[in-house]
């Protein structure tokens, strides 16, 4: 069995939970092959990982409303469609790299 641990590297909290996680797959299931942690962000273009790992640190240290009114638009009603197909969509073109890791790779 192969398996891989996926997680952002954009905060301590992101990486702790994935290698926790990680820990306890290799203690408690001896069956599995291969076990890896995987940093989606290693596999996206370099803009998307500067703003996706950085983005959040400066608003918060620089522009807090800016911080506040995106993350309230994500869940305005009237928006939150819209703004999430084109979250989607942002995704999807900046995380290609990893969508043919998986597929190469095989995971279970």
């Amino acid at each position: 069995m192969k398996i891989f641990v996926t997680f952002a590297a954009a905060g301590a909290g992101h990486l702790s939970s994935a290698e926790a996680i990680y820990d306890y797959l290799k203690e408690h299931y001896k069956g599995i092959d291969s076990i890896e942690l995987v940093d989606v962000l290693e596999k996206s273009n370099a803009l998307f990982r500067f703003f996706y790992r950085w983005g959040y640190s400066l608003l918060i240290s620089h522009a807090l409303f800016i911080w506040r009114l995106s993350y309230w638009l994500t869940y305005f009603w009237p928006l939150r469609k819209f703004i999430r197909f084109i979250a989607l969509i942002i995704n999807r073109i900046n995380t290609r790299e990893f969508s043919k890791f998986l597929q190469q790779e095989k995971p279970d």
